[in-house]
């Protein structure tokens, strides 16, 4: 594929989505370097494998502040799935979504639920835990 083919390719998708970036053909490279440093890659291994130096790749392709620094600085246990571990008291998760529950009791009595229903809700107890 020659570069200018790549290049409209790019452009038209981002259009077609109404998204509007300034380098467009280098939105792949900082979104993989993103998620590469997301699952654990060391920066060392992103740089050597998009090949940038140092500079280029803190600037342009990573986010500004580290992940792990600013975990630690949070006060959370740098294994991240210890966090997720811990279910808050009862109590406080009633403060946070009084009502779901009772509306998850209803909603599977009920003879013909709505999925988007019953998701939404199983959505609300997820986020109940994962907020707190």
């Amino acid at each position: 594929m020659t570069y200018r083919a790549h290049c409209d390719a790019t452009v038209a998708a981002f259009s077609a989505l109404g998204l509007h970036l300034k380098a467009k053909m280098h939105a792949a490279r900082g979104s993989g370097s993103r998620m590469a440093e997301r699952v654990g890659a060391t920066v060392s291994q992103i740089r050597r494998l998009g090949r940038w130096n140092a500079c280029v790749m803190e600037g342009d392709y990573l986010p500004a502040m580290p992940r792990d620094a600013m975990h630690s600085l949070a006060g959370l246990a740098p294994d991240r799935r210890s966090r997720a571990a811990l279910v808050p008291p009862n109590n406080l998760q009633r403060d946070v979504f009084p009502y779901v529950k009772t509306y998850l009791a209803a909603y599977v009595k009920q003879s013909a639920p709505h999925v988007s229903t019953g998701a939404f809700l199983n959505l609300l107890l997820y986020l109940l835990i994962a907020v707190l």
